[in-house]
């Protein structure tokens, strides 16, 4: 079985520049099988690939990925995966939601003016994954969550609930 290494620390400690060296010096000597790299953001991705391209030459296998590109490549390949959306696709998918709900509710719709302030989309669909990826998997749960919630705010997350309600139905 082959040997598994995982490396943490606090970031900024140096722990990267340091075990990424190692990992281009074990492929230059053909020391193990593979090596798959996990960074913190797709800047650093570019940043590493681009050195791995320039510190080796031939043919060698040095994936280079943020976590959540690691397991989207993961579930890819694992038996009945469901194809997994790009992030394009779901900006058009929530901008959609975001006009049918306006259509539906006219004026009453929390979120009327997301056409003259794209920010609104953006948020929209960064609070609905952020939510999808602390586990709460069901618009239901989430209302559960947030039924505490009271005040002006309590019809942002109602109409935050709706919209998870359709993002889940088109899906």
């Amino acid at each position: 079985m082959p040997t598994v290494t995982v490396l943490y620390g606090h970031a900024y400690d140096g722990k990267n520049e340091e075990t990424f060296r190692k990992c281009l010096e074990k492929i230059r000597r053909h020391e193990g099988d593979s090596c798959v790299y996990l960074v913190r953001s797709d800047v650093r991705v570019r940043q590493l690939r681009d050195l791995v391209l320039r510190e080796l030459s031939g043919c060698f296998h040095f994936p280079v990925l943020t976590f959540p590109d690691f397991i989207k490549t993961i579930y890819r390949k694992s038996s009945g995966a469901k194809r997994v959306i790009s992030s394009l696709e779901q900006k058009l998918l929530f901008e959609d939601i975001l006009r049918e709900r306006e259509r539906e509710c006219g004026s009453q719709f929390y979120f009327t003016r997301f056409r003259d302030h794209p920010g609104i989309l953006s948020k929209v669909k960064e609070f609905i994954t952020g939510v999808r990826r602390i586990g709460i998997a069901s618009p239901q749960e989430l209302a559960e969550r947030l039924r505490n919630f009271s005040g002006r705010r309590r019809q942002v997350y109602e109409e935050l609930v709706r919209i998870f309600e359709c993002y889940e139905k088109r899906l």
